[in-house]
């Protein structure tokens, strides 16, 4: 189930250009997730077309592992 709603007039949307670029990275669009809406992005396909958002903001990702309490935690 996607929650999008169709405008009762089919009108042709304006042709406009938001690309942008967070630094060297080229973006569709400037609209992000924020961080912690999703692990991987894939959860959030079933609630909108991913394809049309700039990017998904990911948990915090480290090439070495880190010293804390043990996954799974809650706050």
């Amino acid at each position: 189930m996607r929650l999008t709603t169709k405008p009762e007039t089919e009108q042709p949307l304006p042709d406009i250009d938001m690309s942008t670029h967070l630094g060297e990275l080229p973006l569709v669009n400037p609209i992000l997730t924020a961080s912690g809406c999703a692990a991987a992005g894939r959860e959030l396909d079933q609630f909108f077309d991913i394809t049309t958002i700039g990017g998904i903001v990911t948990k915090s990702v480290m090439q070495n592992p880190r010293s804390g309490r043990p996954t799974p935690r809650m706050a």
